[in-house]
């Protein structure tokens, strides 16, 4: 999927590992059975993740048996995965990146949760079908920027519009066909996959005040911030939606899946 960032800024989320382990929400499980399905992996199957970050994803695929090699550049967030699944038989990680990573297996499935976007998209598909068996498949999913009841989001803008108002356009998202319909060209535009599924679902999560706020951290945005100027949004924020809505907010997602199968060409 294209995605308008900044491909040197991947690591940003080194920054907040922990606070990314805390407070950043899961996928529906709908999401692999969808992928089960379609890519006919079961136990045992041999499945590499791009982007692991502190294992939201991993963690879906561990449940279900498969062989998991995870791949995540940054340092802290392996460390964290490392921590998270020790014992696990089922899983090794690479602390690098996609584009330097090597193997002499293939692969049944190559998956990555709202990571596929950080890999140079002249490697990113080539590679991919590399490190695939014979009719192996890639299926990469995104979750997008959220959408907010119309009375919070209204209380958000006012207290970004008076604190930080170079960020507020870009704080709130929704689902973008636009940005949709661009990734599923780029799938269809490598001539490398067959049989192209795109799939979305919605889901929602509901946070306390205290961890919305942790959410807003460790979004690159906010983590720009200086700290005295975050304190005085999020100490608002906190406060608005205690008084005014019951301590929560809900968050309404989309994730978008996107699969195919290897074709028979070559890379060349």
């Amino acid at each position: 999927m294209k995605c308008n960032v900044d491909r040197t800024g991947r690591d940003q989320f080194e920054r907040v590992a922990r606070l990314y382990e805390e407070v950043r929400p899961s996928y529906p499980s709908r999401i692999l059975s969808e992928i089960k399905s379609y890519a006919g992996v079961s136990k045992g199957s041999r499945v590499l993740e791009i982007g692991i970050g502190s294992g939201q994803a991993t963690s879906l695929l561990l449940n279900e048996g498969f062989r998991v090699v995870g791949i995540e550049p940054g340092k802290n967030l392996a460390k964290i995965a490392s921590k998270k699944f020790e014992g696990s038989p089922n899983l090794s990680i690479f602390n690098g990146y996609f584009e330097d990573f090597e193997s002499t297996e293939k692969f049944d499935l190559i998956t990555s949760a709202t990571a596929f976007h950080w890999v140079d998209p002249d490697v990113a598909y080539s590679k991919s079908y590399d490190l695939l068996n014979a009719g192996g498949v890639l299926a990469p999913f995104w979750t997008l920027m959220p959408t907010i009841d119309e009375p919070v989001e209204t209380m958000l803008r006012e207290v970004f519009s008076e604190f930080v108002p170079e960020i507020s356009g870009s704080t709130f998202g929704a689902p973008n066909d636009e940005i949709l319909n661009a990734g599923q060209k780029e799938l269809e535009e490598t001539k490398l996959f067959t049989d192209l599924m795109f799939l979305r679902h919605e889901w929602r999560q509901v946070y306390d005040a205290d961890s919305y706020t942790k959410l807003l951290d460790t979004y690159a945005n906010f983590q720009a911030l200086d700290n005295s100027v975050k304190d005085k949004v999020y100490t608002t924020i906190q406060s608005r939606l205690n008084r005014d809505f019951g301590g929560q907010i809900t968050d309404y997602y989309l994730t978008a899946l996107h699969m195919g199968r290897k074709s028979g060409q070559t890379t060349g």
